[in-house]
């Protein structure tokens, strides 16, 4: 099979074999630019045609301090050493310090952040894109000449939901490199369920709480949802994340592109999730909840909970990130390994040797 590969800058300019479901997001990513909707996302987005159908590639080069999703060092580097001193706090703060800024200008000088990322939405876990092994040779090929330094990743790569796209990756030249553990949980059909999800669940339909979806939400709720989030994933776990902006949960609502839930109660919201399907794969791109509340509230079970609802409904496969594994696991969701599939054969010697190591350090944990 013959395929026309062809870096384009604007989504009208391609051929569409088959529109996605979320091209006004890919459209507004190239046209405006990443930072609409990521404070910390200081990379290029274009978009590549593979047989007429949209891929979005996020192009990096080595500057200031990118979100995970975008930077080999923050993923690999400075957040393992944030979360190494959350485990030990012991540890004097500035010695973390030190350690993150001797990461930074290590990789920095190893040009680990200039990578081309296929397929890369900007989610913590992409869309899969069920690529034939011609065409992952042709993008591979595509991207060699035209980025000739840069090495070309395919993130959250999953051999556990995808072993064949996994393989073909493998076959194509492309190294694994062990990103994270994240949970999965199997709900395609009727299976008994763990204590711990059946309590969660009838939490769910307890208290002082309606659950309301993208109809019932208004423009005036967005805030408390930028809100919500940041207070979960930055100021709780790390600035590292994405920093979602309240445009990005305004745009994916108003073009219905996510599917909200969220929890009111006095005319307040106190939790939400946001997730899409594809491929009978159900992924939350994000989740919030009020810290300031009383934890007797359950508020996480609760949001956790609509994700495993919602899921139940549509029979699918959940998948729920990185993180709490023990809460997970006792939820019935099972562990396995995400990759980062990196082609480095190009590369030159210093930047082969940053992967190399973040390879061994994959392998250790």
């Amino acid at each position: 099979m013959t395929n026309h590969l062809a870096e384009v800058c604007e989504f009208d300019g391609v051929a569409l074999a088959d529109a996605p479901p979320m091209s006004p997001y890919l459209k507004a990513l190239v046209r405006n630019g990443p930072g609409v909707f990521l404070d910390n996302a200081h990379v290029t987005v274009r978009l590549l045609a593979v047989d007429g159908a949209p891929v979005p590639l996020v192009i990096g080069e080595p500057g200031p301090p990118n979100a995970d999703v975008c930077s080999p060092c923050s993923h690999y580097a400075l957040y393992t050493i944030e979360e190494f001193r959350k485990r030990h706090p012991v540890i004097p703060s500035w010695s973390a310090r030190l350690l993150a800024a001797g990461a930074r200008a290590l990789f920095r000088w190893c040009a680990v952040d200039r990578v081309v990322c296929v397929n890369n939405w900007l989610f913590a876990t992409n869309p899969h894109q069920p690529f034939s092994r011609e065409q992952i040779e042709g993008i591979q090929r595509h991207l060699v000449a035209r980025y000739p330094r840069h090495a070309i990743v395919f993130r959250t790569v999953t051999p556990r939901l995808h072993a064949e796209h996994s393989d073909r990756l493998r076959a194509c030249g492309f190294v694994p490199v062990k990103a994270r553990k994240v949970y999965l949980l199997d709900l395609r059909g009727p299976r008994p369920q763990k204590r711990g999800l059946r309590e969660d669940l009838r939490l769910l339909k307890t208290g002082p709480y309606e659950i309301v979806g993208n109809d019932q939400l208004q423009p005036s709720d967005m805030p408390r949802l930028e809100t919500l989030y940041r207070g979960l994933y930055l100021e709780k776990h790390s600035y590292l994340n994405p920093q979602f902006s309240r445009h990005f949960f305004e745009f994916m609502w108003r073009h219905d592109l996510l599917v909200f839930r969220a929890l009111r109660g006095d005319g307040r919201i106190d939790g939400f999730i946001c997730f899409f399907i594809r491929d009978n794969l159900m992924i939350g791109v994000a989740i919030g909840y009020d810290l300031t509340l009383p934890r007797e509230l359950g508020l996480y079970r609760r949001v956790m909970a609509l994700l495993v609802e919602e899921a139940q409904r549509r029979r699918v496969w959940l998948h729920l990130s990185a993180g709490a594994g023990r809460f997970k696991e006792l939820r019935g969701a099972v562990p396995c390994p995400e990759y980062d599939a990196v082609y480095l054969r190009h590369l030159s010697p210093r930047q082969r040797t940053a992967w190399r190591l973040f390879q061994l350090q994959g392998r250790l944990w």
